[in-house]
């Protein structure tokens, strides 16, 4: 906090960090750049050797062991006597537990029924049995194991009780670590349970999209150009170290170089300064210390992990101390919150960082035999490949005497005889999917503006769209979710309406525990969505709209008596038009006549407000809803306020009652809900229902031919408390962004009020409903305020079986969309795309007028969604839109007041789509005989 408070900047990865949560930490384009990747570590070494070596020689001493000897009894990688370079130690208490044939046993022959090479393993501990009782270190194991196949291209293995491959040829390396990675995305876990909140999170252990996320948000932050800026700290310490020394001393390397270490991570990663050298007891690096060796327990710990994730979850174990955990949580929050407030190559070559590296097979892979005597060999899904590094690195065939250090192999003129694929000292690899993407953040994925109200989602969906202008698709994280949005207007009519098999469901917003919303229409999935919305579909009908057309006119004609006799008055359009459009709902929806202009405070109107105003703790439940069904349903959230779902509840249930008992027949919703109950709501062959408007979209077959559902109570009040929602909101919303463009651009108003008024006049101002939607002018009008101002800025996908997106540009890849992975379709961005719209802020009936329509490029204007999955109630939103603003402006005009803003402000902190400060104009009365 103090960082950003004060404008504090400090070019280290705390600072970068904080850049990427922000998102503007991107990768640069820098034509010098040769070294790609591993530049951190790289960087720290050489300025620490730079300065070290321009002071001191460093000499054998008495307790220097040549040739030296690996600790077996080390988790990490070191000598016997002391010298660390990185490395595993592997201590196994002796598991007693009954042998399950086909858990333990079995899964021993599981290489020598496939037919390839493989070392003979033990029950439960596979082939690191000298590991567990410390006789050999994990590298040895590896190392043998590579020389002792020296004709096999690859050797099966069991490591504790997961399958191994481990791979000796190098076109296999490079084709399982680049050209397929699709196939192998992911590393063999350190931890399957996610009990562990830090390590689970942490990036070496994350699998699949969450890893692709992370890793392309922390890549930035490791260019040359941000280790440059970073040089100025590590050379510090470096130099601040080697003072330290004066004369010849005697030192224990692994102690010398881990207080280095300290010190540099302190100050690049932490934003701290720490002498430890001077300071040998600081906190900093005795924490650090506490976290890096492994004891027995901890080791205990992670062994029982990788056997057995179930066991980890039920035992909650976490590999890491808490107390260590929380020290350095409480560091790096700190320092968050003070900033927002206020010859190295060769060495690497003989002791790489990592002796091996894996992947995980993600999906099944079949090698090709390259010999005759070998045969096709699959990979199956979920086993483990390993790349030997180190025995890589100490092959003759590759590297003549290979224990030798000798830096001149990595110079100019012997490079070229590296073979490809012999140095991993990194671990360096491709990485990613082959889609460009937002880099993001963990849990919030790119919804941390969102969710800390700075923007608004549609800024966001907007931002997203207009960043890649180039590319048909741009992957981003909705919290948790993979999602993709598609710019590409083919690939959105295929995934809108020909592959609807394929994305036939939407984000979620409710939870099983929510036993009203749940079972709304835009919450059901599958085959009951199907049901529900056959069910529904007849009641939406042009027929059906016509019947309830005098309900609707009956409130436009309350709404504009209200403001008669007066002199022009300033109202803010949301609130009032809140209050029309919950009269209409009341009366159509529920069957109940209700006054909100009159009465201020009526119940009904107080509680469809609570409905439908998001507060800042329904927003948090909202996001936790997105971001895990799981966690939500176990907390038992509600979007529903329990006393908002009772009293609309009674309601509906005291009228049904009501009109049963009575014999009540009213022609609204709620009565067809009933006639649905019964199976009598039936779609009607309709010959023509022309001129309804351009906006409004067709019901597709699945609404006309699919066997309905049967209604429960809880079913019929789902479903008017969405028509509640739908209508309250969603109209009122389009409205008053129908009001504000009407308002500032009085040639349109007074074109319209020309159309409204010759049509009264013949019909002596009791319009009929045909009449109305035949209005040419005013159809154009409408449609370009939901061109502008569409109710839903976007609508979303779910991908529910795996479907292909082939390429069609020359950087494109075969892109797999996997189950559970949500598309986009950002209606907004396509209605202001100047491609599509010329000039698109600008507000233009003339786009709709039957001259120009055919100009239209399909799939350009959504306002009511696409596909079988469309907006069921865009007749009646249409409808309720043009009734008010003919009778409204039949008798005013709508004019900018002094509070009125031009341009105005999105609410960011809203959830629903408002402006800053409220759609505020004035309702001056004419001079017209109507």
């Amino acid at each position: 906090m103090k960082r950003e408070n004060e404008g504090i900047v400090h070019p280290d990865l705390i600072h970068l960090l904080m850049e990427a949560r922000k998102g503007k930490l991107k990768h640069e384009t820098s034509k010098e750049e040769k070294v790609e990747g591993s530049r951190f570590a790289l960087f720290e070494i050489e300025i620490l050797f730079y300065h070290l070596r321009s002071k001191f020689d460093i000499i054998p001493v008495q307790k220097t062991i040549i040739p030296m000897k690996i600790e077996p009894k080390q988790f990490n990688l070191v000598s016997e006597n002391g010298l660390v370079l990185i490395m595993f130690l592997f201590l196994l208490v002796v598991i007693v537990s009954v042998c399950v044939y086909y858990k333990l046993v079995k899964p021993c022959d599981y290489w020598k029924q496939k037919g390839i090479a493989y070392v003979p393993s033990w029950p439960l501990v596979g082939n690191l049995g000298s590991v567990v009782l410390r006789k050999k270190h994990l590298m040895d194991v590896t190392v043998d194991m590579y020389k002792n196949f020296h004709s096999e291209r690859f050797v099966g293995y069991m490591q504790f009780t997961r399958h191994h491959l481990l791979l000796r040829d190098l076109e296999l390396i490079k084709q399982i670590g680049v050209k397929e990675f699709s196939h192998f995305t992911d590393h063999a876990p350190l931890i399957e349970s996610e009990t562990d909140l830090f390590l689970s999170k942490s990036l070496v252990t994350l699998k699949g999209e969450k890893w692709s996320e992370m890793r392309a948000t922390l890549s930035p932050a490791f260019t040359s150009s941000k280790m440059k800026n970073m040089y100025v700290l590590i050379a510090e310490c470096a130099e601040n170290f080697v003072n330290n020394f004066q004369t010849e001393v005697e030192v224990e390397a692994k102690e010398f170089f881990s207080k280095f270490a300290n010190d540099v991570i302190a100050t690049t990663a932490f934003g701290i300064q720490i002498d430890s050298v001077k300071e040998p007891n600081n906190d900093f690096f005795t924490m650090g210390v506490t976290l890096s060796n492994f004891t027995v327990w901890q080791t205990t710990k992670l062994v029982l992990s990788q056997l057995s994730k179930t066991v980890a979850d039920f035992f909650g174990i976490e590999i890491l101390p808490k107390h260590v955990t929380g020290f350095f949580r409480s560091i790096i929050m700190d320092n968050i919150r003070k900033r927002e407030t206020e010859g190295i190559v060769q060495s690497l070559r003989l002791w790489p960082p990592g002796f091996q590296t894996d992947r995980l097979c993600v999906k099944n892979y079949l090698i090709q035999p390259t010999s005759p005597e070998e045969k096709p060999f699959l990979i199956e899904k979920g086993v483990a490949v390993v790349i030997p590094t180190m025995a890589l690195h100490r092959d003759p065939q590759y590297y003549p005497e290979p224990t030798r250090f000798d830096p001149e192999r990595f110079n100019d003129a012997n490079k070229s005889k590296i073979l490809p694929g012999t140095y991993l000292p990194f671990a360096k690899y491709w990485s990613g999917r082959y889609v460009t993407h937002l880099s993001s953040w963990p849990l919030v994925g790119n919804m941390g503006a969102f969710v800390m109200r700075k923007k608004h989602f549609m800024n966001v969906a907007l931002d997203i769209y207009n960043n890649f202008p180039n590319e048909r698709y741009v992957g981003f994280m909705q919290f948790t979710r993979p999602a993709l949005v598609v710019r590409d207007l083919d690939l959105i009519k295929q995934i809108g309406i020909k592959e609807f098999d394929h994305f036939h469901d939407h984000v979620t917003g409710s939870t099983s525990n929510d036993e009203i919303m749940s079972k709304a229409l835009i919450n059901l999935s599958g085959q009951d969505w199907r049901q529900m919305r056959a069910t529904l579909s007849p009641a939406f009908t042009s027929n059906k709209m016509k019947n309830m057309y005098h309900l609707i006119s009956e409130c436009a004609e309350n709404f504009v008596k209200h403001f008669q006799g007066k002199e022009q008055v300033s109202v803010e359009m949301k609130d009032i038009l809140s209050r029309f459009a919950n009269d209409v709902i009341a009366t159509t929806a529920f069957g109940i006549k209700v006054d909100s202009l009159r009465d201020l405070n009526h119940e009904f109107f107080l509680m469809g407000k609570r409905l439908t105003t998001f507060s800042f703790g329904q927003t948090i439940k909202l996001s936790i809803i997105l971001i895990s069904q799981t966690i939500a349903t176990k907390l038992q959230i509600e979007m529903l306020p329990k006393a908002t779902a009772t009293f609309f509840r009674s309601i509906i249930k005291n009228n049904i009652t009501k009109r049963e008992t009575e014999g009540i027949v009213r022609p609204d919703l709620l009565h067809l809900l009933m006639e649905a109950r019964k199976g009598k709501l039936k779609h009607e062959t309709v010959k023509d229902e022309k001129g309804e408007g351009f906006a409004t979209v067709e019901e597709s077959h699945i609404g006309k031919n699919t066997k309905q559902m049967e209604l429960t109570d809880n079913h019929i009040v789902a479903q008017a408390l969405l028509f509640f929602f739908a209508g309250f909101e969603t109209v009122s919303t389009a409205s008053s962004f129908l009001a504000h463009e009407l308002a500032v651009n009085p040639d349109v108003q007074k074109k319209l009020q020309e159309e409204i008024d010759a049509v009264n006049e013949e019909h002596e101002g009791k319009i009929p409903y045909e009449i109305l939607l035949s209005m040419k002018y005013f159809d154009q009008v409408v449609c370009e305020s939901l061109r502008k101002w569409p109710a839903a800025f976007q609508t979303d996908r779910i991908c529910t079986k795996n479907y292909t997106i082939l390429p069609k540009k020359a950087h494109e890849r075969v892109l797999e969309i996997e189950e559970g992975v949500l598309m986009v379709i950002p209606i907004m961005a396509l209605h202001r795309d100047p491609q599509y719209y010329p000039e698109p802020e600008r507000f233009d009936p003339e786009r709709f007028s039957e001259e120009n329509k055919d100009r239209f490029v399909p799939g350009t204007y959504l306002p009511f969604g696409l596909g079988p999955r469309n907006c069921i109630g865009s007749r009646f939103a249409l409808l309720e839109i043009k009734t008010l603003f003919f009778h409204l402006l039949s008798k005013f005009d709508i004019v900018p007041v002094k509070e009125t803003k031009i341009p105005f402000k999105i609410n960011p902190k809203q959830f629903n789509l408002t402006v800053e400060d409220g759609f505020n104009v004035g309702f001056k009365p004419r001079n017209v005989r109507n």
